[in-house]
């Protein structure tokens, strides 16, 4: 942010601590107003030990840890949303007890989660179990040749 350490103090600044969100604005720098805000933070912080420090060119935000040594995965709650349904262990069955559902469900999730790469092979799969017939590829009889 060129030239944020001209800006006069409080004047130009705005911040608001609580204990699951931070809203920090400039004002009219350059004839412009900046906002950084976090709606909901992944883990609580302590508003009244929070602050910011403004530098040449920069602002830097301190939050305060609620629970000084928790280590944070991530900052805020979509985010460690996100990573934790992506970490999530898929399951080989689902409530009908069909073994095969399951699997075609895990293949879904991969798919939808993975990068080209993963897509490109699992299409591939699917299209050879699709022209062997019955019992071959990605059916109940088997994964068929899938390079992971």
């Amino acid at each position: 942010m060129k030239n944020v350490q001209n800006l006069q103090q409080p004047d130009g600044f705005q911040s608001s601590f609580h204990s699951k969100a931070v809203d920090f604005r400039v004002c009219n720098l350059s004839g412009k107003n900046h906002v950084f805000e976090i709606k909901e933070l992944a883990h609580e912080i302590d508003p009244e030990k929070s602050t910011y420090k403004i530098k040449t060119d920069m602002v830097v935000i301190m939050l305060a840890k609620a629970n000084i040594g928790k280590n944070w995965s991530h900052v805020t709650a979509a985010e460690k949303a996100k990573a934790d349904k992506k970490n999530e262990v898929p399951k080989m069955d689902d409530d009908s007890g069909d073994p095969s559902k399951g699997l075609m469900n895990m293949m879904k999730k991969m798919y939808d989660e993975g990068d080209d790469d993963m897509k490109r092979t699992i299409a591939k799969a699917w299209t050879e179990s699709q022209n062997k017939g019955p019992g071959a590829g990605l059916g109940a009889g088997g994964m068929g040749a899938m390079d992971l």
